[in-house]
This record gives C-alpha cells, sequence and structure tokens, in this order.
C-alpha cells in the first residue's frame, strides 16, 4: 500500500522521499503544490522528475528559478527532461539557463534543418562537438516526448544533427591537415542514418570516398591523404571528452569491411560494387546517401553504384534468389546472436518481428521490384513501405499492420535509449523498470499492469510483423513477377498471374467483353494509350472495376482526354481510380460522399458557395484526427482532380482556375485549422488567432504544386488587448504545429500540400507564431522592403478573419507610410528586381527573367505603394491591374499588354505543372515536347498570341512585359 498525505498525492512510489524533496524545493520555487503537482501528475516517472528537480533547485542561480516560478510551460519542459532522460538531466545541471533558452526557442515547434544547425554551431567555434550534440538533443527530446513533433520529424532532426557534427568534424580535421584536400572528398552513411532514421543512441555508419587516386607534392599519394583525414574524422567523432563521445563510429560496411582502407577512390568503389560485393552489402547500399563534404561527388557514386543495387531485365531475375537469400541469411544471423545472449528479454530490434525484419523486409522487396520500377526507390522505410503498398507489392492491410508496429517498436526503442544515451534494444526485466518504459512509450495504468500492456502490445505487432514477413517472402520466391496490382486483374481476364499482357491482348479482351471501353481505347492516341492501359490495369484489380466503366463510358472518355494531355492528372487516376467518378458532371455538381464513417453525409457540392459541406462536416466530427485526415486528403485530391480536369475539357480561363484552386486551398486550412483546435481552445477566448496567407495563395493564384505560404498571428482580447500573454502564445504556437501537420504530413493517402512559414515576420529567425503588436511594431519600425511586397499581398483566411484583416489593414497602411514614396520606392523596388533577375535559371526563367512573372508582380507593387493605397480583399493579378487601369495610372495600350502577359505566363506555368506536378520546369521551345506543352496550354492563351511556335510566344510576351516594366519604373 502507499503512504498518501493531503500534500502528496498517491502519485508517487517513495512518498516520503517527495515529501523531503518538496520542503527543499518550494522555498526556492515560488510556485503552489497544486501547479507542481499538476504537472507532475501528467509524467511517467513524477519520482525522478522530483528528484531531479530537488538537485536543479539546489545549485540554480536565482534568476533562473524566478523565470521558471513565472512561466508554467518552462517549469513542465524541465520536469519532463527528468522524468524521462538522465542523462540529458545531467546536461541541465551543468548549464541550467539553457531550459530559459530552450522556453524561448521557436524551434521546439518545428523541424530544424541541417543548415541552421550547422550555422548555430559555427558561431560557436571551438565548443566541443558533444555538448552541441547534448544541447540539440534537449531540444529534440522534449519535442519528442511533448508530442510537438511525429517519429519521423525526430528521426530526421537526428539524422540531420549527425549529418551537422560530421560536417563539422570533417572541417576540423581538413584544417589540422598538412595541405588542402587535392581532389573532391565526401562522407556517404548508410544503416539509420542514410535512411534519415537515426535512433537516440546509434551507432553511425560511414563510408569515406575520394575522387580519383594520384600524388601530391613531396610523394605523398592521395590514398594516404584521404586515409590520414578519414582517420583524424573518426577520432573526432569518437573521442571521448567530459561530455562524452559524439557518436560511435561503425565502418563496417564499406568496402572489404573491417578489412577495407579507411578511405576509397571513387573507381576503386565502383569495381568492388560491380564484381565483388555481396548481397547484403548491396542491400546496404538501399540506404546509402550523401552526409558531408562534396555532395557531387556522392550523387555521382550513387547513380554509378545503382545499377548493381536495383537489378533490371536479365539480371533482375538471377538477382532475385539472392537478395532473398541475403534477408534469409541475416535472420538466421540474429537468431544466433539471440542464442548467444544469456538474457530472454525481448529485443525490439532484433527478435522476431522486430524493427529489423521490417526493415530488411521492405528493402529486399525494393531491390526486387525497384530495377524495373525506380519510383520504388526510398531510403526511408515508412515512406517505402507506402510505396511498395502503391504498386501493389504489399497489401492495403499488411502496409497499415507494418507501419503502425514499425511506428510502434521505434517508440519503445526511443525511449529504452533516450533515458541514459546507451544502445540498447531489450527490454528490461525488472518489472518496475517494464512499468516505467511502458508509461514512456505512452501506456498507463497502475503498478505492474503498464508493463504487462507493454509487452501484449509488443508481442501482438511483432507476431503480425513475422506473418507478414514469412508470407510475402514466400510469395516472393513463388510468384517474384506478379504485383498484387496485376494479379487482381485475373478476376477479370484471361491471362494468367505471371503474365503482363501487351496491349493487342487486352484490346482483343476489351473488344469481346466491353465493347465501349474497346471503342474509347482504340481511338486514344500513343502517349494517351500507354496511360489508359495502366489505368484500366489499376481499374480491374477491383471485382467490376472495368464493367462499372462499362455503365458509363462517358468517363472514359473524359479520362482519355486527360491521359492524352497530363502526366500528372493521369497518375492521380491510376493511383486512385476511383476517383474517375469526380470527372461525372462537369462542371462539379455532386460530391463523392466520405469513405470512413464519421457520420451520416449526403450533402451536395457547391462550387459557389463560401464553405465546403465535406470541409465543414470534417471540422466538425469527433472523429480520431488520423480519420479526419484522411478524409480531408481525399476530398481535395478529388476535387482537386474535378477542377485541373475541368480547366483542359472546357478550357476554363487559367485565372479561373488559380482562383478555385485557391479557394479549395483555402477551405483545406480552415477545416484543418479546426481540426487542430477541435476541443482543446481554453475557455474564455482569451486571444483571437489569424491564419494569413501570402504568396500565390495570397493573390488567389494557388496551383498544383505551389507551396501554401502561411503566417500566424494571435492577438490577446478585452481588457488584455495591449498586454504580452505568454500563455496563449504557448497554445498557439502548438496549435499551429498541429495545423501544419494535419496539412503536410504525409500519410497512406498523401498530403494536402506544403506549408511554407519562411514568409512571417524575420522569416527563419522569427517566432512561428508572432503577437498582433509586434507584428503592427515589426512593419511599422524595422520590415525590409522584400517584407513590404510581400505583405501587399498577404489575405486573412482562417481563424479570427475580422481582427485578422484589421490587423493586416494596418500592416499596409505602414507599408505605404514607411515605403509609399515615388522614387524611393521606384529605386528600392527596381534594386531588388535585379537581384532577383541575378538568380534566374532555365527552370524559375519564367518567373524570375527580365520580362517574367515578377516584372507584372512588381509593377502592380509599386503602383498601389505609390497611390493606391487601399486593402484589397481580393488581389489577383488581373483584378488589380483592372484597378490601376481605372484609376490612371497606367495607359489602355500598358494594361493590355500585362493582361495578356500575365495570362500567357500564368497559362503556360500550368500547363508545365500539369504535365509534371513539380515547379522546377524548364520551358521546352523546341522539339516533341514543345509541341506537346503548346497544345495544352494554347487553350489558355490569349486569342491574339495563339498560333505561333512556344518559343516564338514567350520571346514577344517577355520583351512586350519588359518594355512596360521599365516605363513604369522610369516614368
Amino acid at each position: 500500500m502507499r503512504a498518501s498525505s493531503p500534500a502528496v498525492p498517491e502519485i508517487f512510489r517513495d512518498p516520503q522521499r517527495a515529501r523531503e524533496n518538496l520542503k527543499r524545493v518550494r522555498p526556492l520555487l515560488d510556485v503552489s503544490e497544486k501547479t507542481l503537482f499538476s504537472l507532475l501528475v501528467q509524467l511517467p516517472d513524477p519520482d525522478g522528475s522530483l528528484d531531479g528537480l530537488d538537485r536543479f533547485t539546489g545549485s540554480t542561480p536565482p534568476e533562473v528559478l524566478k523565470y521558471l516560478s513565472s512561466r508554467r510551460a518552462s517549469l513542465h519542459y524541465l520536469l519532463a527532461v527528468f522524468s524521462y532522460s538522465a542523462f540529458l538531466s545531467e546536461t541541465l545541471l551543468r548549464e541550467p539557463e539553457r531550459i530559459v533558452r530552450l522556453h524561448g526557442d521557436a524551434s521546439l515547434f518545428r523541424v530544424k534543418t541541417r543548415e541552421e544547425m550547422l550555422a548555430e554551431f559555427r558561431a560557436e567555434p571551438g565548443a566541443p562537438l558533444a555538448l552541441l550534440k547534448h544541447r540539440e538533443y534537449l531540444r529534440i527530446v522534449l519535442r519528442d516526448v511533448l508530442q510537438l513533433a511525429s517519429l519521423s520529424e525526430v528521426t530526421l532532426e537526428l539524422s540531420a544533427l549527425a549529418d551537422a557534427l560530421v560536417e563539422l568534424a570533417l572541417e576540423a580535421s581538413v584544417a589540422g591537415m598538412s595541405a588542402p584536400p587535392p581532389t573532391a572528398f565526401t562522407v556517404l552513411s548508410l544503416g539509420k542514418l542514410g535512411g534519415n532514421e537515426l535512433n537516440y543512441s546509434s551507432d553511425i555508419d560511414l563510408f569515406f570516398l575520394y575522387r580519383s587516386p594520384g600524388h601530391m607534392a613531396g610523394g605523398v599519394t592521395h590514398k594516404e591523404y584521404f586515409g590520414q583525414l578519414a582517420g583524424r574524422i573518426t577520432a573526432r567523432i569518437t573521442a571521448s571528452g567530459d561530455e562524452g563521445r559524439v557518436f560511435r563510429v561503425d565502418l563496417r560496411l564499406r568496402p572489404e569491411g573491417r578489412q577495407g582502407e579507411a578511405a576509397h577512390s571513387l573507381d576503386q568503389a565502383l569495381a568492388y560494387y560491380r564484381t565483388r560485393a555481396r548481397e547484403w552489402e548491396l542491400q546496404a547500399l538501399v540506404k546509402a546517401r550523401h552526409t558531408a563534404g562534396d555532395p557531387a561527388l556522392a550523387r555521382e557514386f550513387l547513380q554509378e553504384v545503382e545499377p548493381q543495387v536495383y537489378r533490371s531485365g536479365r539480371e533482375r531475375i538471377e538477382a532475385q534468389a539472392a537478395a532473398l537469400e541475403s534477408v534469409r541469411y541475416a535472420r538466421r544471423a540474429m537468431d544466433e546472436e539471440l542464442r548467444r545472449r544469456k538474457s530472454h528479454a525481448l529485443d525490439v530490434k532484433l527478435s522476431p518481428g522486430g524493427i529489423r525484419d521490417i526493415e530488411f523486409l521492405v528493402q529486399c522487396l525494393q531491390r526486387l521490384h525497384g530495377g524495373e520500377d525506380p519510383w520504388l526507390r526510398s531510403s526511408s522505410t515508412l515512406f517505402a513501405l507506402q510505396k511498395l503498398a502503391d504498386k501493389g507489392w504489399l497489401g492495403a492491410a499488411d502496409r497499415a499492420a507494418l507501419s503502425k508496429a514499425y511506428h510502434f517498436l521505434r517508440i519503445v526503442e526511443h525511449r529504452l535509449q533516450m533515458d541514459r544515451d546507451r544502445q540498447i534494444h531489450r527490454l528490461p526485466e525488472n518489472s518496475g523498470q517494464l512499468d516505467l518504459t511502458a508509461r514512456r512509450s505512452g501506456i498507463t495504468g497502475v503498478e505492474g499492469e503498464a508493463g504487462r500492456a507493454l509487452m501484449k502490445e509488443l508481442h501482438q505487432h511483432m507476431h503480425g510483423v513475422s506473418e507478414i514477413y514469412s508470407r510475402v517472402l514466400r510469395g516472393a520466391r513463388s510468384a517474384p513477377r506478379a504485383p498484387a496490382a496485376k494479379r487482381g486483374f485475373a478476376l477479370e481476364t484471361p491471362f494468367s498471374t505471371a503474365e503482363s499482357p501487351d496491349y493487342p491482348k487486352l484490346l482483343r479482351m476489351l473488344e469481346e467483353r466491353y465493347p465501349e471501353l474497346y471503342r474509347t481505347a482504340e481511338q486514344t492516341g500513343e502517349r494517351g494509350r500507354r496511360n489508359l492501359e495502366r489505368y484500366l490495369l489499376a481499374a480491374a484489380a477491383s471485382p467490376g472495376g472495368l464493367g462499372a466503366l462499362e455503365e458509363s463510358p462517358e468517363l472514359i472518355g473524359r479520362a482519355a482526354v486527360l491521359f492524352e494531355q497530363s502526366t500528372f492528372l493521369s497518375e492521380m487516376l491510376i493511383h486512385s481510380p476511383q476517383d474517375i467518378e469526380a470527372l461525372r458532371d462537369l462542371p462539379p455538381a455532386a460530391v463523392v460522399a466520405p469513405e470512413l464513417p464519421l457520420a451520416d453525409f449526403t450533402d451536395v457540392f457547391d462550387k459557389d458557395a463560401p464553405h465546403d459541406p465535406v470541409f465543414e462536416h470534417v471540422a466538425e466530427s469527433g472523429a480520431p484526427l488520423a480519420e479526419k485526415m484522411a478524409v480531408l486528403r481525399r476530398h481535395y485530391r478529388r476535387t482537386l482532380l474535378r477542377v485541373e480536369a475541368r480547366s483542359i475539357l472546357e478550357a476554363v480561363p487559367v485565372f479561373e482556375t488559380l482562383e478555385a484552386t485557391s479557394r479549395l486551398a483555402e477551405q483545406a486550412i480552415r477545416a484543418a485549422f479546426r481540426c487542430a483546435t477541435f476541443g482543446t481552445r481554453p475557455a474564455g477566448e482569451p486571444s483571437s488567432f489569424t491564419v494569413v496567407a501570402l504568396g500565390r495563395l495570397g493573390v488567389r493564384e494557388f496551383d498544383l504544386a505551389s507551396d501554401a505560404d502561411l503566417a500566424f498571428f494571435y492577438s490577446p482580447v478585452g481588457g488584455r488587448a495591449n498586454e504580452p500573454d505568454p500563455e496563449a502564445g504557448v497554445y498557439w504556437m502548438r496549435a499551429t504545429t498541429s495545423l501544419i501537420e494535419i496539412l503536410s504530413s504525409h500519410t497512406s493517402e498523401g498530403l494536402l500540400f506544403t506549408v511554407d512559414t519562411r514568409l512571417r515576420p524575420r522569416g527563419r529567425e522569427g517566432e512561428l507564431v508572432e503577437s498582433s503588436r509586434f507584428v503592427d511594431e515589426y512593419f511599422r519600425l524595422r520590415a525590409e522592403p522584400w517584407e513590404a511586397i510581400t505583405y501587399m499581398k498577404s489575405r486573412a483566411i482562417a481563424g479570427d478573419m475580422e481582427r485578422g484583416t484589421a490587423l493586416l489593414t494596418e500592416v499596409q497602411d505602414r507599408i505605404g507610410a514607411r515605403f509609399g514614396h515615388g522614387p524611393l520606392a521606384a529605386e528600392q523596388l527596381l534594386d531588388m528586381r535585379h537581384r532577383l533577375e541575378a538568380t534566374a535559371t532555365p527552370q524559375n526563367f519564367l518567373k524570375v527573367g527580365p520580362g517574367g512573372y515578377y516584372d507584372v508582380d512588381f509593377v502592380l507593387t509599386f503602383l498601389r505603394l505609390r497611390e493606391a493605397r487601399v486593402f484589397f480583399s481580393s488581389l489577383n493579378s488581373l483584378e488589380r491591374l483592372d484597378v490601376v487601369e481605372r484609376m490612371g495610372q497606367i495607359t489602355a495600350r500598358q494594361a493590355a499588354v500585362l493582361r495578356e502577359g500575365a495570362i500567357f505566363l500564368r497559362a503556360l506555368q500550368h500547363a508545365l505543372r500539369l504535365e509534371s506536378g513539380r515547379t522546377d520546369n524548364e520551358v521546352p521551345l523546341e522539339g516533341p515536347a514543345a509541341a506537346a506543352c503548346l497544345r495544352l496550354a494554347e487553350r489558355w492563351f490569349p486569342e491574339s498570341l495563339r498560333g505561333r511556335s512556344l518559343a516564338e510566344g514567350v520571346e514577344e510576351v517577355m520583351r512586350d512585359i519588359r518594355e512596360v516594366f521599365l516605363q513604369v519604373f522610369q516614368a
């Protein structure tokens, strides 16, 4: 029985020790017992947290304790570290002010990149690498245990940190050499680091590569030089100091393993992998990537070695047996290692059904099929699982089970390792420690029950993985050439499961069974025919799929046009054949009801309604968040397909399509915002919050593959309207992080779109969420000219629209007052425009080059700054042109040139995106690619610009736009 006391609730294993700790802590920390207990009860180890707090308060400067007393969130962070990690607790005890910096660190709520870490580390030259690692671990662990980051984000940041520290070790090692490197040198990573899936206490598998052999002055060979450099890098990373070592380095995956040279030349390494490498060594290269040094050399090596990793043609057949044997050998080796151990504790990595089985199964399937389908090649285990399922090499249920098991096993592995920074994968045999591991892994229960629940869940996951592992590999041995999607085709075709029918055979089958589909297929052009064949195979994977199309032949007829015109839309339909229903009754009239059982919902979609009823329904549903995200993505995808198909089939003006796409994105963001805050808003609404659209979404010209440029502002309300509200800031920061995850995270249904927050005040240096008071002051006093341009195209799109619009009106008034002076505005904007021109490449020439879309945008921004200082709720380029023309700021001819040029450039960009689904497209100005692009884009061109080659049209439009640009700015 646990002792109880009015002052010590039954949350402690040792109540007497807790009382003694409280007696020492309370006089030093001005926090009520109620507040302290409310924080401790949320944590898996209240005893450990209070022990840590006792040690911390006894040796910490008073100003830090005062900070903790006045900011509950920072105290929560401190106690969380003490509850989860003994080794990081020591870091905080040595650097107590670190908790203050963590509380004010905006990157606690977002992913930090390798480049950001490197910039911070370089600003502190001489700091031990291990100290830098532990400081960054504090931030990552907090993001992890406070659920501010997903598993994928945690492993990505741990991997980025390792990359940054290896880069620093390389720089310091080169500085200590007698001469600079004589040729290019790179560090490749494999294993967990190579897959961007690093653990808290992983070895890092490295491989050192230099470009070519040779001799330096003094007779030193390149081999000797880079062997010494590799040794120095390894020594810096593995050496132990006051802070411990940085990482354990494993070099056994390099060519020849332990017997191999420290560094290899490019030709030497390629020759090894082409002639002598064993299958497990080739499999290891599935996760190889650049970590430090010259990225070009790393890319060259990986491109050259890829044909050995992923075999195609006859070599693929021969390599399949070897790849399968390699996986069986690895399983036998793991079993042997487990037998050698004296402990019988469950190992989440090596035991059957553990992490390693999932990783090896995925890598094996990638090697079996990635030679024929490069899309399957991915170093990420979870991403590769999804790709294998998409292509039919794994069933949907198997993918879901493997993904869920992998996620849970990695969480448990992290909780085991983050405590004492030890590379362990075995569950503790002590029942108390097992309970603690369970609670740290998110499993609740009284003493003894949590540990038993953890073991039960682990056994269920690992048993399921073992069953799938055996079944899939057994199937791969017996029928290695038959993906699941094609096996399903046998339900409706006379072809065997091992046979991939050619198109004439498919046509004969369609002619016999589905004559209407046959007529459509026979009339489809060569390009569309290839996509149509792939679509029909995918549709036939569901029983009755082809029969359903026969009942609605107009759907396949419309789809055939898309198959001919757009690779991107073709892939959308092939990936989700049922989405062909989106082509019914264009323009859209009826919504495809959500498949998930959120509730009975039969409302219709009205494209003119201010709110999409499906998004509305999802936002208000009490369903689990994962279920909401799936429906949001599915409905967004289908609606986007409808909008883009209509733009092709009915030649809808391009700005109308961009308006529809923007409206769709806004509605998705509003629904995601309501999902992120569902049931969590503090009572009394202490503050309001606004999501602000910038960039292409700000001007309602959002297109396929556009990032959503967003900023987030909150405003205290009521009597505290002009007071800072730290607690509100913390709440809205968490809500924003959740909103971004809902919008941008990859799921089995894909993602909505990527969110870019770099246009917030102060850019990457700024807070993710800013108060309205700060925003107003910033634009009044400190904003740069480029920020002024950005925020002249801002709109409130979610949250408190009224307060957000009022704030943006004030901001634009501030911008007008600071920058809206004719000559000064012209000078600043011209300087900015010229600097942007210098960044022009073939991929962004339509936007950045002289006469590109930026010229139109800068003209409109300048005219608005100079004279038309009014807030526009709708800001697309054609509407702005109408305003400035009516006000007499430009002539009718100038307006016509800019209007036709804007339509031409947006239409051409839209066509390029429809083809590839990407933004980084180089315009094909000649040859078949140019002709195909012109056929698609010309339907949206102004009448005066049709009937000429693409090269002539681009040259004329950009020349005329630049002429008007110079006239306006020189006036």
